[in-house]
């Protein structure tokens, strides 16, 4: 009896031990990798700095639409606004002395750009002009482009315009100026062209501009102390 009751003890002690054995963890799935979206980027409307400058919008061949701003912060280095207006009247006595030749100030030039989709460049000059063709106030312009020849007085010219995927080549337009005075220029264009290249079809734009002068380079003796608030 005795070979009976241990072999019938060693079976409960082996029964008892496997029911107590953890049971094996199952294998972990690789945890998935998360796509990482592009950062988007910033809305220059969001900087307390930035202030609406140009509202272009393309007509033809499609309808595309683009908002330009002016950077208070770059005011002392326009190069680095977005948007810029100079003018020759915004400059003191001391400035326009050492103005060169050709200078870039000129009568009126007015640059609307946008670094970010859709992308903008655009630059409306009037270079060649005296105060007499281009004088401080109200007033309707001609526009034109590169291939109509030498700038003449009292015309201004829209060189190579770059929209979105458009490289444009401006023939024909009108400037229409409903301000400008030592606050700065507000007006609206209207430029005709053609998209570059064997194939260019036509292309038009439609824009308004409002830029202030707050004492920038050559702006010596715009009213500087305005209110960036309209």
């Amino acid at each position: 009896m005795q070979p009976l009751i241990r072999a019938a003890v060693f079976i409960a002690v082996a029964g008892t031990l496997f029911a107590c054995s953890p049971k094996a963890e199952p294998e972990a799935e690789p945890e998935a990798v998360a796509e990482t979206a592009p950062a988007p980027e910033a809305d220059p409307a969001a900087n307390d700095n930035m202030m609406e400058a140009c509202v272009i919008t393309m007509t033809e061949p499609e309808p595309i639409r683009v908002t330009t701003y002016w950077d208070a912060a770059s005011r002392m280095n326009q190069s680095d606004s977005p948007s810029s207006a100079r003018s020759v009247y915004w400059a003191s006595a001391e400035e326009k002395a050492s103005f060169t030749r050709g200078s870039s100030a000129g009568q009126l030039n007015i640059r609307c750009t946008s670094r970010s989709s859709p992308r903008i460049s655009l630059s409306i000059s009037a270079h060649t002009s005296t105060e007499q063709e281009v004088p401080l106030g109200a007033g309707e312009y001609p526009i034109v482009g590169n291939a109509q020849g030498a700038l003449q007085p009292g015309q201004f010219l829209a060189s190579s315009v770059l929209f979105d995927q458009y490289r444009i080549d401006p023939t024909g337009g009108t400037l229409t100026i409903d301000r400008f005075d030592m606050d700065g220029v507000r007006g609206s264009f209207r430029i005709e062209g053609t998209e570059a290249g064997a194939n260019g079809g036509d292309v038009r734009l439609e824009g308004t501009f409002d830029i202030p002068c707050r004492g920038g380079p050559t702006e010596g003796a715009c009213e500087s102390s305005r209110s960036l608030s309209r």
